[in-house]
């Protein structure tokens, strides 16, 4: 069941009806260029979620949490009867690596990418929001790389990220261990 569905964000809406209407500063034009390129990967990750049967998922889109120490989105959560599943998702492009600080940051132009900050924030952080019958389920997290050029250095550790190739194995995995439990009953 979608609990929260995906919708058009209000900014990108507002944003959208100003452009040719009036002219936007530098800051309007990134937000909107942000805005719509999160746009984009919702409606691609949306495609691959076709694939799984969601009734075996409680699904929420574009959650929004903010603390005193940051402000995130996480594009899509799905929960089960047995796992909470969060997914961060971007378009990163290049060599990447995970620095000191346990930031993904670009090999070349050391741009850090705040994904798995937010996602451990987060995670950490929902037990909190979470009503009690689901306070003992495992939280998984993940990074989806929507660009087919993204990689990690050799030294990165793989594990909270998910690549696109392996975007449908992953969700299949999930959808195989959430399946909802069947009773038959047996005649003698």
């Amino acid at each position: 069941m979608i609990l929260k569905q995906r919708i058009k964000n209000k900014h990108l809406a507002y944003l959208e009806a100003l452009e040719g209407r009036a002219i936007l500063d530098e800051e309007q034009l990134a937000r909107l260029a942000t805005l719509r390129n999160t746009e984009q990967l919702e409606i691609q990750f949306e495609q691959y979620l076709n694939g799984i049967d969601m009734n075996n998922f409680d699904c929420i889109w574009q959650f929004n949490y903010s603390d005193y120490h940051i402000d995130a989105l996480i594009n899509v959560i799905l929960v089960s009867e047995t796992a909470i599943y969060l997914f961060k998702l971007n378009n990163y492009e290049g060599l990447h690596y995970i620095n000191n600080e346990g930031i993904l940051s670009h090999y070349i132009t050391e741009t850090q990418q705040l994904d798995i900050l937010q996602l451990n924030c987060v995670k950490y952080s929902i037990y909190s929001i979470l009503d009690d019958k689901y306070k003992h389920l495992p939280i998984y997290i993940k990074c989806v790389c929507l660009d087919e050029t993204f990689e990690l250095d050799a030294h990165t550790d793989h594990f909270p990220f998910l690549f696109k190739h392996d975007i449908i194995p992953y969700l299949n995995k999930i959808n195989q261990l959430n399946k909802k439990k069947v009773l038959t009953s047996v005649s003698t």
